[in-house]
C-alpha cells in the first residue's frame, strides 16, 4: 500500500506537467484558427447554434441546419458533442452575446475531451508496459501526433470518438488483471455510450470490445474441474480460491480414499460451496471431471454481460428510439439522411447524380493505387491543417513514414529469442499481462486487429461508394492500436541493442571455443553451453548495460522527434498562416 502511494506521489509531478502541456498545446490551436476554417466546423456549428437558440435538438431536414449544396445536415448523425457545446452555449448567453467567447467555449469542449484521452492513454501505457521509458515513449507518440491535438481543437464529433476509444482500450486491459469486476464494466459501458454517441466511424471498437468481453468466458477442453476459474483469479494468482463468505482455502481430499473433503464456511458447520468467477468448481483443489470440447461460464457471462449493457441501453437507448421516431424506424437515421440529400442537395452533390467511383464502374484497386488516395490518407493521419490545405514540413512525413516502418517491421518480424532471451532484461516486461495471460494477450491484440481492419474498411468503402475524401481522420480511432504495435517495434529493437551486446563474445568453433567446452565438460553436441569465465560474463553485463542505455537514448531519441515535429506544426506552420489575419475571428458570424 505504502509503495503504491510512493508510486503516486513519485508520478504525479511530471503527469501533472503532461497533462498541462496537452492543455496548452491543443489550446493554442483551438484560439488561433479561424471559424470555419477547419473540416466542415461551419456546418457542424450549425446543429450546436441551433440547439443553443431552440434549447431543442433538431430534425436532421430542418433548414437551420441543412448543408448548403450537399443536403441533409449533420443532426441525422449522434450528436452528444454537439449538445454539450448547444447547452454550454445557451448558458453562456446569459453572461455574454461576444461571438469570440462563445466559438472558443464551444471548441473548449473538444479541447476537454483531448485531455481526458490524454489520461487514459497514460494509464494505458501504465497496464502495457512497465518500463517507463516505454510508457512515455508510448504515451507521447499517441498524444502528440500533430494531427491528434488538431482533432481536438475544434468543433467536431471525432474527438468524442478518440476519448471512447482510450477508455474502451483501459477498460480492456485493465480486466485482464481484475476479470470485469464493477469498475472495469463501467468503464466498458462509459466508452460504448461515448462512442455510440458521438461517430460511426469509430463503432468497430464496440464489436471488438464485445468479442473480446464475450470469448473471455469461453473455453476449449483441457480443463480439469473448471481450473480455468479457479487457478487464474484476478490478478494472476494461480488457485486463488473463495469459499461462499469467507476466503478459507478448503480441505482436500482424504489421504488413501480420494473423496473429496470438504469446505466449512466461514462461521457455519455446514459444507459450504466454493466459486470462481460466477461458475461452481466440482472439488476444492480444482479437480474433477474434466472438461471436454467447447465451454462457457455462462453465469458471469450472463450476468457482467446484462450489466453493461443495462448501462448502455440507458445511456444511447433515447436517442436510437428518438430516431426511430422521427424517421420512420430507421434508428440509425442512415436511409433518412440519404432520402433528405436527394431532396435537397445540388445536381452536382445529389447522391443520384454525383460522381463516385462504385458508379462509374472503376475497380477499387484503381481508386487506391492510381490516384492520391493513400498518400494523402497517410499524410493527413500525421499532419494536416485547415481545410486540408495547410500541411506542415515535408520531412516530418518522411521521418514518420521511415519511423513507423521500421518499428512495425520490427514489432512483426523480430522473434523473441532475438530480443528477450532471458525473461529478465530490462526491455522484457510484460505489462499488467497475470501468470497464463496468453489467452487475454491473443483476445486483446486480436480485438485491436478486428477494430483496425473494420475503421479502415469503412473509411475506404464510403470513398468508394458516397464520397471520396482521402482523410486521415477517418481513420485515426486506429491511432491507440497502432501506436501498440510501433511501441512494441521500439522495445523489440531496445531489446535487440541489450541482448545483442550483452551476446558471449568467442566465435564457434573456434580455438577458445574447444579449450573452454574441454575445460567445463560442455558442447553443442550435448546441448550444454560452456560456463562462462567470470571476468566474460562481468564484460558482458557491462556491455548489456551500455546496451539498456541505447535504449533508453533510442526512446528519448523518438520522444524528442514527436515534441519537435508537433512544435515545428504549430509554431512553423499554423501561429504564422492564422497570425496573418487581422482578426482570428473575423470570419465568425454567428446569429445566436
Amino acid at each position: 500500500m505504502n509503495s503504491g502511494n510512493e508510486n503516486k506521489r513519485h508520478n504525479f509531478m511530471p503527469d501533472a506537467v503532461f497533462y498541462l502541456l496537452v492543455f496548452a498545446a491543443i489550446t493554442c490551436f483551438a484560439m488561433v484558427q479561424s471559424y470555419g476554417d477547419p473540416p466542415d466546423e461551419v456546418n457542424r456549428f450549425k446543429v450546436v447554434s441551433f440547439i443553443c437558440r431552440h434549447g431543442r435538438l433538431p430534425h436532421g431536414a430542418d433548414p437551420e441546419v441543412l448543408l448548403d449544396g450537399f443536403g441533409a445536415s449533420y443532426a441525422f448523425q449522434p450528436m452528444l458533442t454537439y449538445i454539450i457545446q448547444g447547452f454550454l452555449l445557451r448558458f453562456l448567453k446569459l453572461f455574454t452575446a461576444d461571438g469570440q467567447v462563445l466559438l472558443v467555449a464551444a471548441r473548449m469542449v473538444n479541447v476537454l475531451f483531448g485531455v481526458l484521452m490524454a489520461y487514459f492513454v497514460r494509464q494505458t501505457a501504465r497496464l502495457l508496459w512497465e518500463n517507463t521509458y516505454l510508457q512515455w515513449t508510448f504515451t507521447v507518440m499517441t498524444v502528440f501526433l500533430p494531427q491528434n491535438i488538431f482533432l481536438h481543437s475544434y468543433v467536431n464529433t471525432d474527438s468524442m470518438a478518440m476519448l471512447a476509444v482510450s477508455v474502451i482500450c483501459y477498460g480492456l486491459l485493465r480486466a485482464r488483471r481484475s476479470d470485469y469486476d464493477r469498475k472495469d464494466c463501467v468503464l466498458l459501458a462509459a466508452g460504448i455510450i461515448l462512442c455510440a454517441m458521438s461517430y460511426y466511424n469509430a463503432y468497430g471498437i464496440i464489436l471488438a470490445a464485445m468479442v473480446v468481453f464475450a470469448l473471455r468466458y469461453v473455453h476449449i477442453g483441457g480443463q480439469n474441474g473448471g481450473a480455468e476459474s479457479a487457478g487464474a483469479m484476478p490478478g494472476g494468482v494461480p488457485g486463488a480460491k473463495k469459499a461462499a463468505g469467507s476466503a478459507i482455502p478448503g480441505t482436500q481430499k482424504a489421504a488413501g480414499n480420494g473423496i473429496p473433503g470438504t469446505q466449512k464456511a466461514a462461521g457455519s458447520g455446514t459444507p459450504g460451496t466454493q466459486k470462481a468467477m460466477g461458475s461452481a468448481i466440482p472439488s476444492s483443489d480444482g479437480t474433477g471431471p474434466a472438461r471436454t470440447g467447447l465451454w462457457v461460464e455462462w453465469r458471469p457471462l450472463l450476468r457482467k454481460g446484462t450489466f453493461i449493457s443495462a448501462i448502455v441501453l440507458l445511456g444511447i437507448g433515447w436517442w436510437f428510439l428518438r430516431n426511430g421516431l422521427l424517421y420512420g424506424g430507421d434508428i440509425i437515421a442512415m436511409d433518412a439522411r440519404r432520402e433528405c440529400a436527394v431532396r435537397t442537395a445540388a445536381e452536382a452533390f445529389n447522391p443520384l447524380t454525383r460522381f463516385t467511383y462504385q458508379r462509374a464502374g472503376i475497380p477499387l484497386a484503381d481508386m487506391l493505387f492510381e490516384t492520391d488516395y493513400i498518400p494523402l490518407v497517410l499524410d493527413s493521419f500525421i499532419a494536416m491543417f485547415g481545410a486540408m490545405d495547410l500541411p506542415t514540413h515535408g520531412l516530418i512525413y518522411l521521418g514518420y513514414r521511415y519511423f513507423w516502418l521500421a518499428a512495425c517491421a520490427a514489432a512483426l518480424l523480430v522473434p523473441r529469442r532475438l530480443w528477450n532471451r532471458t525473461s529478465s532484461g530490462s526491455w522484457s516486461n510484460q505489462g499488467s499481462l497475470p501468470e497464463n495471460g496468453r489467452k487475454q494477450r491473443l483476445l486483446f491484440n486480436g480485438g485491436m486487429a478486428l477494430f483496425c481492419l473494420i475503421t479502415v474498411c469503412l473509411s475506404i468503402y464510403y470513398s468508394y461508394t458516397w464520397d471520396f475524401q482521402p482523410q486521415g481522420r477517418y481513420i485515426l480511432p486506429v491511432l491507440i492500436p497502432f501506436m501498440c504495435v510501433v511501441t512494441l517495434g521500439v522495445q523489440k529493437l531496445c531489446g535487440l541493442l541489450e541482448s545483442g551486446l550483452g551476446r558471449p563474445s568467442p566465435l564457434p568453433g573456434g580455438k577458445n571455443s574447444a579449450r573452454e567446452n574441454r575445460r567445463t565438460g560442455g558442447s553443442p553436441a550435448d546441448g550444454r553451453e560452456p560456463a562462462p569465465r567470470p571476468v566474460g560474463m562481468r564484460q558482458r553485463m557491462n556491455r548489456a548495460k551500455i546496451g539498456t542505455i541505447l535504449g533508453k537514448l533510442l526512446c528519448i531519441g523518438i520522444m524528442a522527434y514527436v515534441l519537435a515535429a508537433f512544435a515545428y506544426s504549430l509554431f512553423g506552420c499554423v501561429l504564422p498562416h492564422y497570425g496573418q489575419n487581422p482578426s482570428l475571428f473575423t470570419l465568425f458570424e454567428l446569429s445566436l
